[in-house]
């Protein structure tokens, strides 16, 4: 658990405005990796920290989808339609305010996959990072 939970703490440190979209994908290939691995070991008892850390890298690795998408204008109603959007209420909200505000449907897929892929970005982090706190928290609870 301490790998899987050290790659995404390194992998939240990487995903942050400005960073380099190389450089972020290969952290999340090297996350998921570790994640897979932790997941897999029906040894740990924590049903509640594996849940969270895999949400926390579904979350990163779909940032790091959309963000390809967004770069080499692909399909982004094939982003739009991921169900990791519904797992991250502040993209949630910035989809809706943006199509409120742009006059699109909030349910577009397209609209939702071009707003995950640009300045959805941060919502995503921030939802991982979300994950990464209560997985903390768990773990501190854990030990008292």
């Amino acid at each position: 658990m301490r790998d899987a939970l050290r790659a995404l703490l390194d992998l939240r440190a990487a995903a942050v405005p400005g960073a380099s979209p190389e450089e972020y994908k290969a952290r999340v290939v090297q996350a998921t990796a570790l994640v897979d691995r932790y997941r897999a070991d029906d040894g740990d008892p924590r049903a509640d920290v594996k849940k969270a850390l895999t949400t926390a890298m579904r979350l990163y690795a779909f940032a790091a989808s959309a963000w390809s998408v967004y770069a080499d204008k692909g399909d982004f109603a094939g982003v739009g339609r991921d169900p990791a959007i519904a797992e991250c209420p502040q993209l949630q909200r910035s989809i809706d305010r943006d199509a409120a505000q742009w006059k699109f449907k909030a349910d577009d897929p397209a609209f939702v996959g071009l707003i995950a892929g640009s300045e959805g970005l941060p919502d995503l982090w921030a939802c991982a990072s979300d994950r990464l706190d209560a997985v903390a928290k768990l773990l501190a609870g854990q030990t008292q």
